[in-house]
């Protein structure tokens, strides 16, 4: 059910989960499905909506440093949701944020945010995003009624 009265672009749900098991192709209740946490800050680095402006979304690091995160309103609309993703051997920690038409990955790095992907394929506006359990896919879904996975592996 919809939560209306949170203010967490992360939180607008509520009850109990309801998942479709698709091994099994039978609809499965929450104790039977436990969803990966959302990493809602990642090392020190946290979201912080504008108070004023819905399309403005910053990020903080642990110093207090602020960041506007480059964002394009006209073509990508107003950002939606989001979710950290850790940093590994490879990459620095980053953040997926969703929008209309997809997503926007972005590198956290000491000089501040860096829009390394833009990821588009939906039709409408990325509602949630969710990480695989191994951290190598990122998974969208949208008002449009589609879901898309992206890997977050560099090859």
């Amino acid at each position: 059910h919809r939560n209306s009265g949170s203010l967490d672009p992360n939180n607008r749900g509520q009850g109990a989960w309801r998942a479709f098991h698709l091994p099994r192709r039978r609809w499965v209740a929450g104790e039977e499905f436990k969803p990966i946490e959302r990493l809602g800050t990642v090392d020190g680095w946290k979201v912080k909506p504008d108070d004023k402006d819905p399309h403005v979304w910053y990020v903080v690091n642990r110093k207090g440093d602020q960041y506007r995160l480059e964002h394009d309103g006209a073509r990508e609309g107003m950002p939606r949701c989001y979710s950290f993703i850790e940093s590994d051997t490879d990459n620095p920690a980053r953040l997926a944020v969703g929008h209309y038409w997809g997503l926007s990955i972005y590198e956290l790095r000491a000089a501040g945010p860096k829009r390394v992907r833009l990821c588009v394929g939906h039709q409408g506006e990325v509602t949630s995003l969710g990480l695989s359990a191994d951290r190598s896919w990122l998974v969208s879904s949208s008002n449009d009624q589609t879901i898309a996975a992206w890997s977050l592996i560099r090859r």
